[in-house]
């Protein structure tokens, strides 16, 4: 958990600041609660989101300043009722506490209307909001003192009716392997090969030998106040352990293993068409980067269509590709990530000129890449879109390197 993190108008959309609008139901004076409606800057400043909290465990903290309100977010997975209070366990005695709810979060920010207050509604002057509804979403629960200088210790706890606010992993899908935990060590295999100048499978196998399971579960898993974790964490880190990462080590070695192919290709040439649609693309990135298109004719065993893996496979072995790394086989890939990649550059005519060119609408796409650095304080990434047309036997690959400094 990450501690002494402000909430920034700019961030959050939230302003907090200290106001006398209501009057406590004790005749102790002007309640002071947050307005997050243009605050006043001095309560601003000490307002701090301190963490997530979760129905699993309590949060504690303390007031040592005068108008301070401390935060965190919490989640609600179902529709239902939650119990927010702060406990006679663990608070301070002559603690006199606020607290306002807000929240749903929707497109980054909260609403400025509090969807619900209290002042002492808990054990003597302590706060509680008991059994309110709330809908799928994350809420931003504040904390304070009711007269802006209280000091003291407080204890948090969330009560969720039937479970709302646990992710359940029932049904996480333990045979695939999770996104980001893909993303993950393809990032660990692109560095550790650019960094020791060693190909892909390489890469692969030094940082599967130097993989520490519960170090990389925790990492992926890590929730603050503004960072949820992936569903399948809810799972747990021995279902990571046991089926999770076997199923990403199985899809990487897949992907990672030495090129070598059955399928022979036959270099053709491009069109016209084609060739000027990478002009274009030239033209558009202008120095910044580089781009190639090249045309195969296959024979597959058996005549036989390749999957996308086998077709970048072949490519990869061909020795097809005009880049020189340590090649990282992605497998089969979007139609729409490749469509994204060409309207940026100002080629969405390639898919046609190319459509045109084999002879045919039906195509997959597959993918490899690799990152170096070719230059000192200059790294490349290149990309090689792999487009397969099985009913007429044509490969046409699109590589594409980007520089940045």
């Amino acid at each position: 958990m990450r501690y002494g993190i402000f909430i920034l108008a700019a961030a959050t959309g939230l302003l907090l600041g200290a106001c006398g609008t209501d009057e406590a139901d004790t005749g102790k004076g002007a309640l002071v609660e947050p307005d997050l409606d243009g605050g006043k800057t001095d309560v601003i400043d000490r307002v701090k989101v301190l963490g997530r909290l979760t129905s699993e465990e309590p949060v504690t903290g303390s007031f040592t300043k005068d108008l301070e309100f401390q935060a965190y977010t919490f989640d609600v997975f179902e529709a239902g009722k939650a119990t927010l209070e702060v406990t006679q366990k663990g608070s301070s005695r002559k603690l006199d506490t606020s607290m306002f709810l807000y929240g749903p979060q929707k497109n980054g920010r909260f609403s400025d209307d509090k969807l619900a207050g209290d002042d002492d509604s808990g054990w003597g002057a302590l706060s509680r909001l008991r059994d309110v509804t709330l809908e799928p979403g994350t809420y931003l629960v504040v904390l304070g003192t009711a007269t802006g200088d209280g000091r003291g210790n407080y204890r948090l706890v969330l009560d969720c009716a039937d479970n709302v606010c646990l992710r359940h992993g029932d049904d996480v899908d333990l045979s695939q392997c999770p996104l980001e935990l893909e993303e993950w060590l393809t990032e660990c295999v692109e560095e550790t090969a650019s960094d020791l100048e060693v190909s892909a499978a390489e890469g692969w196998s030094i940082c599967r030998d130097n993989l520490d399971v519960l170090d990389t579960f925790e990492s992926l898993c890590f929730e603050d106040a503004f960072t949820r974790a992936p569903a399948w964490c809810a799972a747990g880190d021995e279902a990571f352990s046991v089926s999770l990462l076997p199923a990403c080590t199985n899809l990487l070695d897949e992907r990672l293993a030495s090129p070598d192919s059955d399928i022979a290709l036959t270099a053709a040439p491009v069109s016209d068409e084609m060739d000027e649609q990478v002009e274009i693309g030239a033209e558009v990135c202008e120095d910044f980067c580089s781009i190639f298109a090249s045309a195969f004719l296959y024979n597959s065993p058996n005549d036989v269509p390749p999957t996308a893996t086998e077709a970048v496979n072949a490519v990869l072995a061909g020795g097809g590709l005009e880049g020189d790394g340590a090649w990282l086989n992605e497998g089969e890939v979007g139609k729409d990530e490749l469509a994204s990649d060409l309207v940026f550059r100002e080629m969405d005519g390639f898919v046609a000129a190319a459509q045109a060119h084999t002879r045919s609408e039906l195509f997959f796409v597959g993918r490899a890449s690799f990152s170096s650095t070719p230059f000192p304080a200059v790294d490349a990434h290149t990309q090689a879109w792999v487009m397969v047309f099985p009913e007429t036997g044509w490969f046409v690959v699109l590589e594409i390197t980007d520089f940045t400094e």
